[in-house]
């Protein structure tokens, strides 16, 4: 079988940290180079993926947003790049199996079915480890919410066998270029979540199937590609379930649909208060785009080739809550009862009977966990009120504490600022007293010079009486003498 060209899309926002590990993997596809094309396209990254890809893969495509545009947008951005025969999505935090596009084109292509109708395939997609499953499938509830088949469960618990399915997750995704361009593509305004699950609802209703291969494998980080808060994701993904149900009912199973699809997400606004302004944020846009989706609602049925009714037994699981919360759960059961959904979602009384009961019993366990968990959290609570007063108490010796503490502080503050002025009268002084010290000084040397004069006044004052003295010492000496011969020679 000859390959067909095939266009790898990429969106991504901030995702240089999961582009290396993409790429490599691509880049050893065991598909001929000369028949694939990487279009990265990048929403205003400004964490260098963009000159990451130019330099280190020069062969890709890169289409450059000044914002984020979401994932539905830049998809349908890379498909109007390409001129291959299929288009491939991926998200930026995942790497493929060598045999990946190859297991793809050959589902897809495939002599064994009709490729007129088979148009879109969908690949396995695992955890980066490998060991869990994240898609194994598509799933579809009532009121537009698509789950991902098997996710969670271990590997060997995944289909082994191609079956058909009602979406391809867009994290890894093949299709024909000119049914995705046919139908418009991802649906912009959906920005992130559930673009998938809402393309494939289309490709079913006009006439066209979609593949699910298990041998085309796909490892998956998970929440690397939209970059949104979890308030943001939560209004997304129920404003675009709404927008699904809307779209893609027929008229008649629009009017039983509808009005349960807005119960459970007021439902949800009450339930989690945390979240509860992006449910109501998600009613409110649902509602101001009532216009513009009544537009697409047209087109949508004015193709539709399949009644809803054959495409229902795809969902799979209709009534899989999208919520795990037993008020929910019981909510949904009355809805489901009052509008008489479970007939028309189950023709076969078996099978329906055995969905609902599995979920009744659900419910009643909830019901059973949450009594439980009340007398649980009842005694927590009151061990956590315990120790709440207890560190209050704590609390209020501390603010004692600290309040004895700031007195000592202002008042060591205020000794300080005393002693500073102090410091400053005493700096003030001290010119004064060098003056006065260094005039000391200079009458010292004065007086040192002055007794230095005395000292050698002394000494000649001394030396010359010591003279004097000795003179007349001899002076009288002489006269002593003369006096005695005299009185000698005087005698008779």
């Amino acid at each position: 079988m000859r390959s067909p060209t095939v266009s790898i899309i990429i969106p991504t926002h901030n995702g240089r940290a999961h582009l290396e590990e993409c790429f490599r993997s691509l880049r050893a596809l065991n598909y001929p180079s000369d028949k694939r094309e990487i279009i990265l396209v990048d929403n205003g990254s400004t964490d260098g993926s963009v000159e990451y890809v130019r330099e280190s893969y020069p062969e890709a495509t890169v289409v450059r947003n000044e914002k984020n545009e979401g994932f539905a947008g830049p998809c349908n951005q890379g498909a109007g790049c390409s001129q291959s025969k299929y288009l491939a999505f991926l998200n930026n935090d995942t790497r493929v199996h060598p045999e990946w596009l190859t297991e793809l084109t050959r589902s897809i292509e495939s002599p064994k079915i009709d490729t007129e109708m088979v148009v879109c395939a969908a690949g396995r997609i695992v955890s980066w480890d490998g060991h869990v499953i994240d898609y194994d499938g598509g799933i579809l509830n009532f009121h537009g919410h698509g789950h991902h088949l098997g996710m969670g469960q271990p590997v060997s618990a995944g289909s082994s066998h191609e079956q058909l399915t009602i979406f391809a997750s867009a994290a890894s995704m093949l299709i024909r270029r000119d049914v995705f361009l046919e139908v418009g593509g991802f649906d912009q305004d959906y920005f992130a979540y559930f673009e998938d699950v809402d393309l494939g609802w289309r490709l079913w209703l006009s006439g066209f199937q979609v593949l699910y291969c298990p041998t085309a494998i796909v490892f998956h980080k998970g929440q690397g590609t939209a970059a949104l808060s979890q308030a943001e994701r939560k209004k997304l993904l129920e404003r675009n379930g709404l927008f699904n149900v809307f779209k893609n009912y027929s008229d008649t199973n629009l009017e039983q649909v509808l009005l349960p699809a807005l119960s459970l997400s007021t439902m949800k606004a009450s339930i989690d208060p945390e979240y509860r302004t992006s449910y109501l944020e998600a009613i409110n846009e649902f509602f101001t785009c009532l216009d513009q989706l009544k537009v697409k609602r047209h087109d949508i049925q004015r193709r539709r080739k399949l009644d809803d009714e054959k495409l229902f037994p795809l969902f799979r699981e209709p009534f899989r809550p999208s919520m795990h919360d037993a008020n929910y759960w019981s909510l949904q059961r009355k809805l489901v009862r009052s509008f008489g959904l479970e007939e028309k979602f189950f023709k076969e009384g078996g099978l329906m009977k055995e969905q609902l009961i599995g979920y009744e019993n659900l419910i009643e366990d909830l019901y059973r966990l949450q009594r439980e968990t009340a007398t649980v959290h009842g005694v927590q609570l009151a061990e956590a009120r315990q120790e709440g007063e207890t560190l209050r108490a704590r609390v209020r010796e501390l603010e004692a504490l600290l309040q004895a503490r700031d007195g000592q502080l202002a008042e060591a503050r205020q000794e300080g600022e005393t002693l500073r002025v102090r410091v400053r009268e005493v700096e003030a002084l001290l010119p004064a007293r060098d003056g006065q010290l260094a005039e000391a000084r200079g009458k010292i040397a004065v007086l040192d010079e002055r007794n230095q004069l005395l000292e050698r006044s002394i000494q000649d004052y001394m030396r010359r009486l010591d003279e004097f003295l000795n003179l007349e010492k001899r002076r009288l000496s002489t006269r002593i003498i003369n006096f005695l011969f005299w009185s000698r020679g005087s005698r008779p």
